[in-house]
């Protein structure tokens, strides 16, 4: 008899997830739970939502006074598994107590380190050469659940946020794939986390992703891999103008002479649209592009206009 999986699920990880489960007849998915993106969002990931249709699986758009409802659904399937994967929202203990087996979640990262909100981001920022993909159990306490299962995976040097973004995918379903049947045979082992190892992270916004121009060359290269497409771009101000930073490359060698100057000075213009930054503790080169906003080409001409040497940016 199929085990029965009720899947919370959004973004590309969930979509993959959803994708493995109606392909093996060991599970049968009575319902799939997801929501809308952000309302700032940008949506350049694959549908939930498109894909339950697609096969015709009931699907509930939670929105905030769903509850009872789910619950009701809950009550007429007893599911034996919870999973959710990318899923934004905390699921309730009174769904959770309904799932026979467990109800558990995929986060992403090696926890206890980097619960809560974007942790990939919150990884590439802080220059880690590892992170990872964490199985665990779903508690009261978000991201605190006993681990089950996890992968590491090594974030490489000239990862951006859309490389490490792909890799943590492939490595979800390959969890996902190894995690399953020992979940419903109910053959695994549930290791504790340690209340107040680890860190929590924020959720970010739009005002998270401009430079801060006081930070170190490496820490600033960070940032604009980190704050990169698909899911954003690193930003800076130049009086009124805004500029879009795509890439930074920190210059080898010393530049002592230079450090009097406040960092975010511009140094050189090296073309239309790289320039040469002073930083607290060296010098990186950037390329810029005007903010999209429908008039580009007139804003890099204003640019390449106002950003001189000597101008600073902020």
């Amino acid at each position: 008899m199929p085990v029965k999986i009720v899947l919370f699920a959004f973004h590309n990880t969930g979509f993959d997830c959803l994708d493995f489960l109606l392909s093996c007849p060991d599970y049968e998915i009575p319902l799939v739970v997801t929501h809308q993106p952000y309302s700032d969002e940008s949506v350049w990931f694959e549908s939930v939502a498109d894909r339950a249709k697609q096969s015709k699986v009931p699907i509930i758009v939670c929105g905030r006074d769903n509850e009872e409802k789910l619950l009701r659904i809950f009550s007429e399937i007893q599911p034996d598994i919870i999973i959710s994967v990318n899923y934004r929202r905390k699921i309730s203990m009174n769904a959770v107590s309904m799932a026979r087996i467990g109800a558990f979640n995929i986060h992403d990262s090696l926890l206890p380190h980097y619960r809560g909100f974007a942790p990939s981001v919150w990884a590439l920022l802080r220059g880690e050469a590892e992170t990872g993909v964490t199985l665990h159990e779903i508690v009261e306490e978000v991201d605190m659940g006993p681990i089950v299962a996890q992968r590491a995976l090594p974030i490489l040097p000239d990862d951006t946020i859309r490389e490490l973004l792909a890799r943590i995918r492939t490595t979800t379903l390959d969890l996902i794939r190894t995690s399953l049947p020992l979940l419903a045979s109910e053959q695994f082992e549930r290791i504790p986390q340690t209340p107040g190892t680890g860190f929590f992270m924020p959720r970010r916004s739009v005002k998270d992703d401009y430079i801060d121009w006081t930070g170190t060359a490496d820490s600033i290269r960070n940032f604009v891999r980190a704050v990169a497409p698909p899911i954003a771009f690193a930003r800076t101000r130049l009086g009124q103008h805004e500029l879009r930073i795509d890439d930074a490359i920190v210059e080898q060698g010393s530049h002592g002479q230079e450090f009097a100057l406040p960092p975010g000075t511009v140094l050189d213009c090296l073309s239309s649209s790289t320039a040469r930054v002073q930083t607290i503790d060296g010098t990186i080169i950037i390329c810029f592009s005007p903010v999209p906003g429908g008039a580009e080409k007139r804003e890099h001409i204003v640019l390449m206009d106002v950003l001189k040497p000597g101008e600073c940016l902020q």
